[in-house]
């Protein structure tokens, strides 16, 4: 049977895209799939875009999705362990207390590691012009400060 095509004789767009998809995972070039299915290679290469976009946009949502339900766990582990340390407070068992503390810097940790709050930031210093004398000062009290250190 045939596929259905419009009125210029091509394949309805998403099953051209399928279709390119399917050649592409085949191993086949954007030029190798524009002469198959008769289209123009910048038309396979738009659809190979649109189609990356999709699922870097899937995959975006899943990631979003799984680091949520991380942030809930925690959530609820930080909640536990705040009522178990309550729980030890009152009954007067402060030894057990710091291993209680410490799970809990661990799991702020690991929630500031899901939010990005402990990735590298990039700080740029505009410098404007200054005098030699200036600049001089700036060196000896660098200089001051290394050998203080």
């Amino acid at each position: 049977m045939a596929r259905p095509r419009n009125k210029s004789g091509e394949l309805p767009r998403t099953e051209r895209r399928a279709q390119v998809a399917r050649l592409r995972r085949g191993g086949m070039t954007q030029d190798q799939i524009a002469a198959h299915i008769g289209v123009n290679q910048a038309t396979v290469s738009r659809d190979l875009a649109e189609l990356e976009g999709r699922l870097k946009q899937v995959a975006s949502d899943d990631i979003d999705a799984w680091r949520g339900a991380q942030l809930d766990k925690y959530q609820r582990l930080a909640d536990q362990i705040a009522d178990d340390i309550n729980t030890l407070r009152e009954a007067g068992e402060h030894a057990k207390l710091a291993n209680l503390y410490r799970r809990l810097i661990d799991i702020d940790e690991r929630e500031s590691k899901l939010l990005g709050l402990d990735a590298p930031t990039r700080v740029e210093a505009v410098v404007e012009q200054m005098s030699d004398e200036d600049a001089e000062r700036l060196i000896r009290q660098a200089q001051a400060s290394d050998r203080d250190a």
